[in-house]
C-alpha cells in the first residue's frame, strides 16, 4: 500500500503525530494493524501518535515506510519561520 502523498513536511512533534494518525485513519488501519505492518509494538504507535519525545527514529521510519511515506522533510517551527 502506497500513499499518494510522497512528501511530508512536519514542523513539530505534534504535527508529526497528527500526520501519522491522519494516514493511519485514512487507510482504515487500527493502531495494532499499523504496528504489525511496521514491525513495532502498538504502544510504540500510541507514543508516536501522542507526540511523545521518546520515540526512536528507527521506529518512526518503520511506521512511515509502512504508511508509504517515501520522503520526509522535517524541520522545527523556528526553521520554518526563518524560511519565510
Amino acid at each position: 500500500m502506497k500513499s499518494v502523498i510522497t512528501r511530508v513536511v512536519a514542523s513539530d512533534t505534534e504535527k508529526f503525530a497528527q500526520l501519522v494518525r491522519f494516514h493511519r485513519q485514512a487507510f482504515g488501519l487500527t493502531q495494532q494493524r499499523l504496528a504489525d505492518m511496521a514491525g513495532v509494538t502498538r504502544p510504540a504507535i500510541t507514543r508516536l501518535e501522542s507526540g511523545a519525545p521518546s520515540v526512536r527514529l528507527d521506529t518512526a521510519l518503520k511506521v512511515l515506510d509502512a504508511l508509504g511515506v517515501e520522503d520526509l522533510t522535517y524541520y522545527t517551527s523556528e526553521d520554518a519561520d526563518s524560511d519565510a
